[in-house]
């Protein structure tokens, strides 16, 4: 479950009345289904709380065979040094919410939707495609200059389940107009229709909410795939996800489009800086897709120095962080012909970001 459990030291610890040892209890039968609230008694975190699933509970439990686990819901409290010291999360409120369908982690856990709903939701998976198509096609006209790609940007992000705000609403689209969930869901839907799994297709839409300017909604989607704690905005983790880094590097653009903007940890600068680490480190610096943004990035050039002396920099091969550093440079300077080449080169990124992730399996590894 990441940093919001940690292990128990102690028999302080040990003695709590709902203490799980594993060895030969199932966890899963122990708890209820639906949904649990989860308190952090991290020092730095007083009273924070986010939705936990019992069946996340219980998953984390079974990975750490040994951990003690406690709850004020059983009446047992720890003694607030040890809580302090041991940063040990406690489970209150124990009342069951609403169900929520088990995952097995293949992502095709998604029921299928009618025919007739699947065909016009992957036509407006279409639409989207070409918009962004004719934005490349259009990049170096007059007329098509305030709409020829993703631009950078300080964008605020409202961090809600429905933003109230989107973008969406102004993409042009009129099916995606309504944003938050609906938008969302109809994007998934279209994408199952044309072959994604549900992970797959949850990440893709993700992209192309970021290829509309739609952060939120974006942001609601990838969170449950790469962060290990339930969310408010995003609901409860994805631990099987098989689209970790895909997800991973979606937060990377999300943050980098955030910008210098107050977000969830830092500002959006801070935040692209911490998943660039958690999407290409581990000897994985490469992405299958660098070769040919590095490639095509020469052609967005120009006479832009500033772009120039990125890709003379970066020699070869796609460096994606000095990419962000020229990003976040180019919204102070505000220099037209650099911000012509970002804008140029986020939407060659998303494009070929989303054809990755929509590829087969056998193609598609990284």
């Amino acid at each position: 479950m990441g940093r919001s459990w940690r292990r128990g030291l102690g028999s302080s610890i040990a003695a709590m009345a709902f203490a799980l040892s594993l060895h030969g209890v199932p966890v899963a039968t122990s708890l209820p289904p639906g949904f649990w609230t989860k308190k952090s008694n991290r020092k730095d975190q007083e009273g924070s709380r986010s939705v936990l699933t019992a069946a996340t509970f219980a998953a984390a439990a079974a990975a750490h065979a040994g951990w003690c686990w406690t709850s004020t819901a059983c009446g047992s409290r720890a003694a607030p040094r040890f809580r302090l010291r041991m940063h040990a999360v406690e489970i209150v409120d124990a009342e069951i919410i609403s169900e929520m369908p088990a995952s097995g982690g293949d992502g095709q856990d998604a029921p299928q939707a009618d025919p007739a709903e699947a065909e016009a939701a992957a036509a407006v998976i279409d639409a989207v495609l070409q918009l962004v198509e004719a934005w490349l096609n259009q990049r170096m006209t007059c007329a098509g200059a305030e709409k020829s790609g993703v631009p950078v940007r300080n964008q605020v992000m409202e961090y809600k389940a429905e933003p109230s705000r989107s973008p969406l609403a102004t993409c042009g689209i009129p099916e995606l107009a309504p944003g938050g969930t609906k938008a969302t869901q109809l994007l998934v839907a279209g994408l199952r229709a044309k072959g994604a799994d549900a992970d797959k297709a949850e990440v893709a839409a993700a992209v192309l909410c970021l290829m509309l300017g739609g952060l939120d909604e974006a942001h609601n989607l990838v969170m449950p795939h790469c962060w290990a704690t339930p969310t408010t905005f995003g609901g409860p983790p994805k631990l099987g996800s098989t689209v970790f880094r895909e997800a991973a590097y979606g937060q990377v653009i999300v943050h980098r489009m955030e910008g210098e903007n107050l977000g969830e940890f830092g500002s959006g600068n801070l935040s692209c800086r911490y998943w660039l680490g958690q999407a290409f480190s581990l000897g994985a610096s490469q992405h299958t897709i660098f070769a040919e943004l590095r490639k095509d990035a020469e052609g967005f050039v120009g006479t832009c120095h500033d772009s120039r002396c990125l890709l003379r920099t970066m020699g070869p091969k796609w460096e994606p962080s000095l990419f962000n550093k020229l990003c976040e440079d180019v919204l102070l300077t505000e220099d037209p012909d650099t911000l012509e080449f970002c804008k140029a080169v986020q939407t060659r990124e998303l494009q070929l970001l989303f054809e990755h992730i929509m590829a087969p399996d056998d193609s598609a590894a990284a």
